[in-house]
């Protein structure tokens, strides 16, 4: 039984062999997976905390290849469907030396876009505690539809639900309609993790604290915006804080930033079990959870490949000691 359920897309990331090549002259790649939402349940499966997938791949081998890493990864696939509609995604993605990345997805149509709302088990949902969801899943038909079933399951069956916007400009229609469907996310998430881009482009404002209050009148109770390898921040309303994240020799930045969210759902999920809820927390609180969650990001920026470099809970502790003490 899952604690935490995280829907979204599952794709397979080829990666360029090659660092500081444009993808239109890369001729080598290796195939990894990923997936913002998948990323965030491997995560958390390597904090020890029990979760779910819920998504779709095609019914070919490199959905297969997805499946079968999911499950050795720990996490609960009862939610992965398959199709013959289409195949499965495929994100190729290039490297510069510092690990900034270029991306190009091949999904017209993706498999995970194939997902409806007739393929959520409504009891996958109920038995956690926790709903993760994404924007990738709201860029297209019927997967945006299987989204809004989704939170209205986990609104039923009183999940705290958690957003990341996870902004792909590629992907949508149009970035009117992008602003759109996130907004209508926000109003239905109680926790939002989002980066500075993705903040000023659903506020129109640079400054941290100024963004995050438009975004809480939506609806959220919590707002937290990385801001790479300076930190993070996280708003309440009541609170804002700013914690520095810990240096670390970046190899590739893909998937930090769900790293750090698995960890900020692991501790959420620490904290709600002793009757609290993060938007509860007081600021020494509040600064240990950004910590611990920018260390996991940190971390997942030192390997190449987002599976493998998700840390455990030793290895962020590991970190923590040799940073801080």
């Amino acid at each position: 039984m899952a604690k935490v359920v995280c829907m979204g897309e599952v794709v397979v990331d080829m990666f360029s062999t090659q660092v500081e090549v444009p993808l239109e002259k890369v001729n080598s790649y290796i195939a990894v997976p990923g997936g913002g939402c998948a990323n965030v349940a491997v995560g958390l499966s390597r904090l020890e905390i029990k979760s779910g997938f819920i998504g779709m791949v095609g019914r070919d081998h490199f959905g297969k290849f997805l499946a079968n890493a999911l499950a050795e990864n720990g996490v609960d696939v009862r939610g992965l469907k398959f199709t013959e509609k289409a195949r499965t995604t495929l994100v190729f993605v290039s490297n510069t030396k510092t690990g900034e990345r270029e991306f190009e997805f091949f999904r017209h149509p993706g498999a995970d876009m194939m997902l409806s709302p007739e393929d959520i088990e409504e009891h996958l949902i109920a038995e956690a505690e926790i709903f993760h969801f994404g924007s990738i899943s709201m860029s297209g038909e019927p997967s945006f539809y299987a989204t809004l079933k989704c939170l209205e399951y986990s609104r039923r069956h009183n999940l705290v639900i958690s957003f990341d916007p996870n902004l792909r400009p590629h992907v949508w229609k149009d970035l009117r309609q992008a602003k759109e469907r996130i907004k209508e996310g926000l109003k239905k998430s109680q926790l939002v993790r989002m980066n500075i881009s993705e903040l000023e482009f659903l506020t129109g404002e640079n400054d941290v604290e100024k963004g995050s209050n438009k975004i809480l009148k939506l609806g959220p109770k919590t707002v937290i915006v990385t801001d790479g390898e300076r930190g993070s921040y996280l708003s309440t309303g009541k609170l804002f804080r700013f914690v520095k994240a810990p240096e670390v020799q970046a190899v590739d930045t893909t998937g930090c930033g769900d790293g750090f969210t698995a960890a900020i759902l692991s501790r959420m999920l620490y904290w709600k079990e002793k009757g609290r809820f993060i938007w509860e927390l007081n600021a020494d609180e509040i600064d240990e959870i950004l910590m611990f969650a920018n260390t996991a990001g940190a971390l997942t920026a030192t390997k190449k490949g987002v599976f493998p470099a998700l840390p455990t809970y030793n290895q962020i502790q590991q970190l923590l000691r040799n940073t801080f003490l």
